[in-house]
């Protein structure tokens, strides 16, 4: 395993979009066949009643991924700002401040899992409350992975986060498998499956960071020391709010059928979001790239919006293809994943893949924004998936029902977000951002820390 590591971390300490890139789509595609595996095989071996479950404890852990996703966003964005602007001792306070940050919201999510337990089986549902408690470790091992995630992303070091995601995915893989294969309980094997799996990704990670530390030194001193705790929480409580409203659009509708339709029911809009992922995760991988490329860029007030395109064709070559398979070929494709299991969701598919396609696009303009510490697109996600669940709770008669609701938010959340970047977004680093009317709409706060 340490020579993986070693050798991955040789190939990846060339910057160059193209090698970065690269490493990165290789191995998160890799850990994407083993995604599409697992849910393939979930959907075949689980009943459509216990696939509900397994959907719910995966939307659990969507939930559960908001603050983490927001810490590892945080850290890769200011140790590749610093980085940029070759400042070690910025990039020291950094990493400090937040592995405390880390372990205690890993302490405090196992906690709040373990004491809501009888809240989360009562409103899901549930069969079992060991469930819950057998699942709850994931939160301590989903921040520390953050944690050493978003150190390696910093870095550019994209090929041992990509080797990350394929240890996890591939532990959820196998385990599942061989319960099947030893007629051992798989809705079980599959749920303990998850904080098993995360904690190899946090030793990978661990691994990574610090066989590397000694290596990756940055050797110029700064006088003044820029790093803000406070100005680092201000960008990750945007952060938290982009992913909030990510994990609402993603998880919230497979929640609230759960809560409101039948298991059947459930379990056939479940295996609907199931190809849903598979478009979104297949062209989302590039996303990770995007800001702390685009952070690194900015540091050194070159222009990030070519760079950004390019990231953008790259995220088409993979979503483009694979939406046009699924919507050539309905019969074909859901019969290949899910057998006559499949043929559920048909009436469903078009409409709900597209809907997936806007959300993904939307979220390459917010991680690009992001990036650059513009929080409107972060605002817009998060107020129209909070609309998107009210509107759910009002109109919930059919299933049908529910896939026009995602289609018709994500249009208009898409629509909100292109006009934001091409008509008040600010302007690039190497323009005059007065210029702009965000100047006269982003907060105090945020036009006295520009240079951050």
């Amino acid at each position: 395993m340490s020579g993986i590591i070693t050798r991955i971390s040789t190939l990846a300490s060339k910057n160059k979009l193209i090698t970065t890139a690269g490493l990165f789509v290789a191995a998160s595609m890799l850990a994407n066949i083993f995604n599409w595996l697992l849910s393939i095989l979930a959907g075949r071996v689980l009943d459509t009643d216990e696939f509900a479950v397994y959907a719910v404890f995966v939307s659990i852990l969507g939930i559960l991924s908001v603050p983490s996703n927001a810490l590892a966003t945080t850290i890769s964005r200011y140790y590749a700002y610093y980085s940029g602007k070759e400042s070690s001792s910025d990039i020291k306070a950094l990493i400090n401040y937040y592995k405390k940050v880390a372990l205690i919201l890993g302490v405090l999510g196992v906690l709040i899992v373990y004491f809501t337990n009888d809240y989360i089986r009562a409103f899901l549902k549930l069969p079992s409350d060991s469930m819950v408690v057998g699942f709850a470790p994931v939160a301590f091992f989903l921040f520390t992975a953050a944690y050493f995630r978003g150190i390696l992303k910093g870095k550019l070091k994209f090929g041992i986060v990509g080797l990350m995601m394929i240890v996890e995915t591939f532990t959820k893989l196998i385990l599942l498998f061989s319960g099947y294969m030893l007629n051992l309980p798989v809705l079980v094997i599959a749920i303990i499956s998850l904080p098993l799996s995360w904690s190899l990704a946090s030793l990978i990670g661990f691994l990574a960071t610090f066989e590397n530390d000694d290596k990756t030194r940055i050797t110029k001193k700064t006088g003044t020391l820029e790093f803000s705790k406070l100005d680092s929480h201000f960008f990750m409580t945007n952060a938290f709010f982009a992913s909030v409203g990510m994990m609402l659009m993603n998880s919230v509708d497979i929640l609230l059928v759960k809560h409101y339709f039948s298991d059947f029911e459930a379990g056939t809009y479940a295996l609907l979001s199931l190809f849903g992922k598979i478009l979104y995760f297949g062209g989302g991988s590039f996303i990770e790239l995007f800001v702390p490329l685009t952070a690194k860029s900015h540091a050194k007030n070159s222009n990030s919006r070519n760079q950004f395109f390019k990231l953008l064709v790259l995220v088409s070559s993979v979503a483009i293809p694979t939406l046009i398979l699924f919507l050539s070929f309905p019969n074909f494709t859901t019969y290949l994943f899910l057998k006559d299991k499949g043929y559920l969701v048909i009436p469903y598919l078009a409409p709900y893949l597209i809907a997936t396609t806007f959300l993904l696009y939307t979220n390459c303009f917010n991680a690009y924004n992001t990036a650059k510490k513009h929080f409107i697109s972060t605002y817009l996600i998060t107020a129209m998936a909070l609309v998107q669940g009210a509107l759910i709770m009002i109109w919930h008669k059919s299933l049908t029902d529910i896939v026009n609701i995602v289609l018709f938010t994500q249009v208009v959340l898409f629509v909100l977000v292109l006009f934001y970047e091409f008509f008040i977004s600010p302007k690039h680093s190497e323009e005059k951002s007065t210029s702009s009317l965000w100047t006269k709409w982003s907060p105090i706060w945020e036009r006295t820390n520009n240079n951050v």
